[in-house]
């Protein structure tokens, strides 16, 4: 059984669809695969870590209370209290 010369020949189109087939979808899927495995393992975060401090409270020698604030969780400075 003979095919037909129209399905024989190989067209601008058919090398478009193998360039797409077989060397553009294979990399676009491996690096798809990447991203999705970095993204369960927890490596794609654009956010910074953040920390959090303990609610306690330091008393300062005019009786008020200062907490922790900061990136090293360090008691806010005591106010100055001014005498008149």
């Amino acid at each position: 059984m003979e095919v037909p010369r129209e399905l024989n020949t190989v067209t601008h189109i058919s090398k478009i669809m193998a360039l797409i087939l077989f060397i553009l979808l294979p990399i676009i899927s491996f690096l798809w695969g990447m991203k999705y495995q970095r993204m369960l393992n927890g490596e794609v975060s654009n956010f910074p870590v953040q920390k959090a401090c303990t609610m306690e409270a330091k008393i300062c020698p005019n009786g008020t209370a200062v907490g922790r604030s900061g990136p090293n969780c360090e008691f806010n400075p005591c106010p100055i209290v001014k005498t008149e």
